[in-house]
């Protein structure tokens, strides 16, 4: 298998969560709260990279609830749920209020993994 070919078959297809009572989803509103321009850039190039296939700093936390793991400034962390090739972003925050934020993609873990099949 060449290059080409084992990029396109780990391709992913990532897509942010959107709360019903929302008109946004709740990573753009982290994002846009990331005032430092690298640490954005950072933040976006990891979520970028799940696209690719390529996981990095991942970890299971429960019943497919996973958390990617940015060390840069205060601890970034973006929790998602996926299915085959899918990634659904549910939230993003950092370290410090990481109990907090797991507590909310819990919560919403099964509605976004209901939208996100609905996705593809």
């Amino acid at each position: 298998m060449d290059e080409r070919n084992v990029k396109e078959f780990n391709m992913n297809n990532v897509y942010m969560y959107m709360p019903t009572d929302s008109n946004t989803t709740l990573v753009e509103k982290w994002l846009n709260n990331i005032t430092n321009k690298k640490h954005k850039a950072e933040v976006l190039r990891n979520i970028h990279k799940l696209k690719k296939g390529l996981f990095g700093n991942c970890f299971p936390l429960r019943n497919g609830l996973h958390e990617l793991k940015i060390d840069l400034g205060p601890g970034y962390r973006v929790y998602f749920v996926s299915c085959k090739q899918n990634v659904m972003l549910i939230c993003g925050g950092i370290k410090k209020h990481q109990q907090k934020n797991i507590d909310y993609a819990r919560k919403h873990q099964e509605k976004a993994l209901k939208q996100l099949k609905n996705e593809v």
